[in-house]
């Protein structure tokens, strides 16, 4: 048997890309190490608790930016450091590990998995697509969207839905002959992106991070908020942040002439069209997913009849059983093992930073900092808690500042004389503002797939937040007026 051998230039170079890993990766922990030190030893006007506090939340999101830990570990390991460091007790920074969407976010990974085992995704993309005449990257792009917001009411988990359109945005690539991280390839996967996440807004049941919003509101006021408000309050303001969305991601793209379009088109049409005979008919197990769902849905809806001693969150996950049912035939038990549980220690963890920054009074002194802004009109204020919320992102994940500042706003919108739901949804729609992968755990999934690059990813989302101010001021504003918000 022969042996490979380097000659001692690839030796050379082997060895300085060696070294340069090393070096990158010990500059990647100095700085999770240094980071955190600066800040417990910088002479901020801060309780000594209140410091301590911010060292080791900013220790576990510099450590989420740089990578150097799995995120999941990373949310395992913070609750524990809160816990030795004094700064709260046992049974408080592990009531995170109760709250409501640690429990509801595997449950509609679930069914996002059910639509798409039983071929319901793979139908209506298909079916959407074959209904285009032309397959350029505007019509891709919004025929992805459309896929999207379809999705939306079937389909209760953000990256769920993005789970079901990333491969078809990689199968219209790849038929198209677009290859990774080019602009049409980049563009296409951001829209799918944006289909997934942004959509979610608009629906109640649509994202685990609504859910979570109305249980923190259900426990500030005492009464949750039903699914016929939010859908009132937020269905048309999402359409427009689906469409900005889009716009910010076909804007990067300045499409070429094709004089090959005709036969582009045919191709796809053709490759579409085999896929979508291979599903069949519309079958049984396509219906009970349909099914499930608007079971789901329904719990929501009669809430105010069924008068639940509980939020109707917990029967969502109590009933999802019933999917693994022989007679139902959604989904085996071993689909079970191919859902990502981890996530539910990065949501725990996540909200610890929310649970233990109230109970050691951080909450409130970062309320004071705010409180005092909010004065004027109410879309000022809108504004302000705007700003604030997408500052915010970039040293909390959504999940922990939700949990940090919901409460502090109903409070606040009482003390103002102001209805608190303008300001919770400001919050809400601030948290779906980022600039940087490491502030959604989605769109760093997104750029797992390598087709996506980062410099026209960066522009898109730059633009996409000057978009999502636009629609504060210019949609919401004056829809939450008319609808009796204000």
């Amino acid at each position: 048997m022969s042996e490979v051998t380097c000659t001692p230039i690839e030796s050379a170079e082997n060895k300085t890309k060696n070294a340069s890993s090393i070096s990158t990766l010990l500059l990647k922990w100095a700085v999770t190490i240094l980071i955190p030190l600066a800040i417990w030893l910088s002479p901020i006007p801060l309780e000594s608790n209140h410091k301590l506090f911010l060292a080791l939340t900013m220790w576990a999101v510099v450590t989420w930016v740089v990578e150097v830990l799995p995120n999941e570990m990373v949310a395992m390991t913070l609750p524990v450091l809160y816990l030795v460091s004094g700064l709260a007790p046992a049974n408080v920074i592990f009531d995170a590990f109760g709250a409501i969407p640690v429990w509801t976010t595997p449950g509609a990974m679930l069914i996002g998995l059910a639509i798409m085992v039983t071929g319901l995704g793979k139908r209506i993309a298909f079916w959407t697509l074959l209904r285009m005449k032309n397959y350029t990257v505007f019509s891709l792009s919004v025929a992805i969207t459309i896929i999207g917001v379809v999705l939306m009411f079937i389909c209760p988990d953000n990256l769920a839905r993005f789970a079901v359109l990333a491969p078809i945005a990689i199968s219209i690539c790849q038929i198209m002959g677009y290859q990774p991280k080019s602009k049409e390839a980049t563009v296409l996967m951001l829209v799918a992106f944006f289909a997934g996440a942004a959509s979610g807004i608009g629906i109640l049941t649509s994202a685990s991070q609504n859910i979570m919003v109305n249980s923190l509101y259900t426990e500030a006021v005492g009464h949750p908020i039903k699914w016929v408000e939010w859908a009132a309050h937020n269905f048309i303001p999402s359409l427009f942040w689906i469409t900005f969305s889009l716009i910010s991601a076909i804007i990067i793209y300045r499409p070429q002439k094709n004089i090959n379009q005709a036969n582009q088109n045919e191709a796809i049409r053709k490759k579409v069209t085999e896929q979508y005979q291979q599903l069949g008919a519309f079958n049984v197990r396509e219906l009970r997913v349909l099914l499930y769902v608007v079971a789901i849905i329904g719990v929501y809806l009669l809430q105010p009849v069924l008068n639940f001693t509980f939020a109707p969150d917990w029967v969502f996950v109590l009933i999802l059983p019933l999917i693994f049912l022989p007679s139902v035939g959604l989904l085996e038990k071993e689909d079970f093992e191919k859902i990502n549980l981890n996530i539910m220690f990065f949501i725990a963890g996540a909200i610890s930073i929310g649970v233990v920054a109230g109970h050691i009074g951080f909450s409130k002194v970062l309320a004071g900092s705010l409180a005092p802004m909010l004065q004027g009109s109410p879309l000022k204020i809108m504004a302000i808690i705007w700003f604030f919320g997408v500052a915010v992102n970039f040293v909390l994940t959504p999940l922990a500042a939700l949990a940090t500042f919901t409460d502090l706003l109903v409070g606040i919108a009482a003390k103002l004389g102001l209805g608190a739901l303008p300001l919770v949804y400001t919050l809400n729609y601030a948290m779906d503002i980022y600039i940087l992968p490491y502030e959604y755990a989605i769109l760093l999934f997104a750029f797992g797939y390598g087709y996506m690059n980062f410099r026209d990813v960066f522009k898109a989302l730059c633009i996409r937040s000057v978009l999502g101010f636009i629609l504060l001021t210019c949609i919401c504003y004056p829809y939450w007026k008319l609808v009796g918000l204000f």
